[in-house]
């Protein structure tokens, strides 16, 4: 979790992270392979909020819609602040966030889905 164009406390997290998943004895590949494919989904969130900002006319708002995703080490529910760090993201090229807006998300066909997300967050952003 290299890269220095995300704010610092993303590829803090991803570290943090990968220590966590790298202790488990029961971690495979996949759950292993998590930290690479957050730092990849960060930095494209940072690439398209980016190209959002470029075509934006000055005081233009913006509206993303994110949630928060979970994964388990050794059998512990972790978090994982998506919404947080998009906004973080988004600050760092430039807009403001005006304004959060949670939803609720359509669970009855994920019953059996213990990650299944239930909220998402609409991030109302708005350029500098």
């Amino acid at each position: 979790a290299k890269d220095a164009k995300l704010p610092s406390e993303i590829p803090e997290f991803i570290d943090w992270l990968r220590s966590q998943l790298e202790s488990d004895e029961n971690a495979g590949f996949r759950k292993l392979n998590q930290p690479a494919l957050l730092t990849r989904y960060f930095s494209d969130m940072r690439c398209a909020l980016l190209n959002i900002h470029k075509v934006c006319k000055a005081r233009a708002q913006a509206m993303i819609v994110v949630g928060d995703n979970r994964t388990s080490v050794r059998d512990k529910s972790i978090c994982i602040p998506t919404s947080k760090f998009v906004e973080q993201i988004a600050k760092s090229v430039g807009f403001a966030c005006l304004e959060h807006i949670y939803i609720d998300v359509t669970t009855e066909n994920m019953l059996h889905n213990k990650k299944a997300i239930t909220k998402n967050i609409v991030l109302r952003l708005q350029k500098h």
